[in-house]
């Protein structure tokens, strides 16, 4: 079942609204780990030209694959989630404002 689904078996608008709220923190809240990680893996570069062991030069490589693989699969989710909350949000905007242009036309720039 789809976010969008989920969405519209929701019986209240208020809560429909936290539900798209939830969801976009929570594409927030994966940028920001993804940045953290992002850093992370530019210190262990720096860390690995430095002079070193081969045994830490392959312990080094091994821990950037593990986050870079996490990099990876947080923006997967992201982009899932992305592509429902923009069908979520389309939806529920759709029919409100027919002809006009304002803010609130785009439903994506409306919630950030």
């Amino acid at each position: 079942m789809s976010l969008i689904d989920q969405c519209n078996e929701i019986p209240r608008e208020e809560t429909r609204r936290e539900a798209v709220w939830l969801v976009s923190r929570m594409m927030r809240y994966r940028v920001d780990i993804m940045s953290g990680l992002e850093d992370e893996v530019h210190g262990l570069m720096e860390e690995m030209r430095s002079r070193g062991s081969r045994r830490r030069v392959r312990r080094i490589a091994r821990r950037i694959a593990l986050l870079t693989a996490r990099i990876d699969q947080l923006a997967q989710d992201s982009r899932y989630d992305a592509i429902h909350l923009r069908g979520i949000l389309n939806a529920g905007f759709a029919g409100l404002h027919e002809g006009r242009e304002s803010p609130q036309d785009d439903a994506v720039r409306y919630i950030t």
